[in-house]
């Protein structure tokens, strides 16, 4: 999920030690949120510096065998354990709540993260088995407990959630002898080539024709001619390189989001959704023509790409919308958590999806209002990999990095970091990569 953010300041190399504010002025989110990440970015450091990249007490998130014997690393039945206990990723604490079995190790299909994915099977034998860390935004609709009744409907602050899941990637002989899996450089090189995407973009705002509207109050030499300032967000769809991803935008960071509050009634080819809030003014108010992604938390934990559908029609007495065509699967609101609505803002379709294709040659591309976004040919990108493009009314222009000259910057977000935990190379032959530091109590 996203927040309703006017954007994001902290820059860990700017290497400020804390903001302070001064009497009389405006205080922004961006200042509150800037303070935030430099004191987390702090203790994630000093831990990382401690610990190293990855580590933990004991036998935390040990692979093991399903059996009572807990010590004995096995896979039996397509499945195996992890131990519970902390461990640290890049200075991230994951934490894995042992059951209430007090077996004190987790089945892998139980993690509190997991989500079933189609064809969900361990791949074949030489595979390797790892800690994906990341955080997500979490909202009042997903968790309507963050609300303060007492406000009697206005939303305030988001949470930040780490999640952690342990997965696992098939690797060849050639893999094994090309990476050292248990050397830290080597383990980024590996993740590098076959985990993380490689992609990058690159925005700039510039005039692409005259104003049409003889009245309008936008000088015609500006650059990025919107009426209000945005925080644009630019998502990554389908995963690939270019000439086969796909990316959707916004204005305002995919901010407009609708909890579903009934069912979600399927007619043939249209949707009919009840949905909580239409919107607190036209600027947030869904209406007929807009692109839409109704996900929950399992799609976005999976990182799994919904169709985009389109509005038909808007029923603002009934708060309820029709949707023009059908998903192969719908949200589970009993299971995968609360079904929403995500609104995006592209309104150019040539393909009748709803999204931009990427194209291959690496041409810039118009989102609106001069807003151009240009991503490197011959890249690899993963569905979520997003950028955010604040756009300032005052300057005619984006704020941008472009430091030197290039531009290209990697994702935003979500920044996953990845720590290994063991290498399966058959059901009795696991050899571990975690890495384990005693207890203080244990050294004296």
């Amino acid at each position: 999920m996203t927040g309703d953010f006017s954007r994001r300041t902290f820059d860990p190399g700017k290497h400020f030690s804390r903001v302070l504010l001064q009497q009389g002025r405006v205080l922004l989110d961006s200042d509150w949120n800037e303070q935030t990440s430099i004191l987390l970015h702090f203790l994630r450091t000093l831990a990382r510096d401690i610990i190293g990249p990855h580590g933990g007490p004991g036998d935390s998130f040990q692979i093991v065998s399903l059996s009572d014997d807990a010590g004995a690393a096995t896979i039996a039945d397509d499945n195996f354990a992890i131990t519970a206990g902390n461990y640290y990723v890049d200075g991230i604490l994951c934490v894995n709540e042992p059951p209430d079995d007090n077996t004190a190790r987790v089945p892998y299909r139980n993690q509190p993260f997991y989500t079933a994915r189609e064809g969900d099977k361990l791949p074949d034998y030489p595979f390797v088995i790892y800690l994906d860390v990341w955080e997500r935004h979490v909202t009042a609709i997903e968790q309507p407990h963050i609300r303060e009744i007492a406000l009697n409907g206005p939303d305030t602050a988001i949470r930040a959630q780490v999640v952690w899941e342990v997965k696992t990637v098939h690797v060849t002989d050639n893999d094994l002898r090309h990476w050292d899996l248990a050397n830290s450089n080597s383990w980024d090189s590996f993740v590098g080539a076959k985990i993380r995407s490689s992609g990058k973009l690159r925005a700039e705002a510039k005039q692409s024709e005259e104003p049409k509207d003889a009245n309008c109050l936008i000088p015609a030499e500006a650059r990025y001619r919107g009426p209000e300032n945005q925080l644009y967000r630019v998502e990554i769809h389908d995963p690939g390189k270019p000439g086969k991803a796909t990316f959707k935008w916004s204005r305002n960071n995919a901010a407009h989001i609708y909890g579903i509050r009934g069912p979600i009634v399927l007619n043939g080819g249209t949707l009919t959704l009840a949905i909580d809030n239409l919107g607190r003014d036209a600027e947030h108010m869904l209406a007929e023509g807009d692109w839409v992604e109704v996900v929950n938390r399992d799609y976005t934990l999976r990182g799994e790409p919904r169709p985009l559908l389109k509005v038909n029609r808007v029923f603002h007495n009934e708060r309820r919308i029709t949707l023009e065509g059908a998903p192969d699967a719908l949200p589970d609101s009993t299971s995968g958590g609360m079904p929403m609505v995500v609104r995006w803002d592209q309104k150019r379709d040539t393909t009748n999806t709803g999204v931009v294709e990427l194209p291959t040659g690496g041409a810039p591309i118009e989102l609106e209002q001069g807003v151009f976004v240009q991503f490197q040919p011959n890249e690899r990108y993963n569905t979520g990999d997003y950028w955010l493009i604040p756009a300032r009314t005052l300057t005619r222009d984006v704020e941008w990095p472009w430091g030197d000259g290039v531009g290209f910057l990697p994702p935003h977000g979500p920044h996953h970091y990845y720590a290994p935990l063991a290498l399966a190379k058959g059901a009795n032959d696991i050899e571990h990569l975690r890495r384990s530091f005693k207890f203080l109590h244990e050294l004296s």
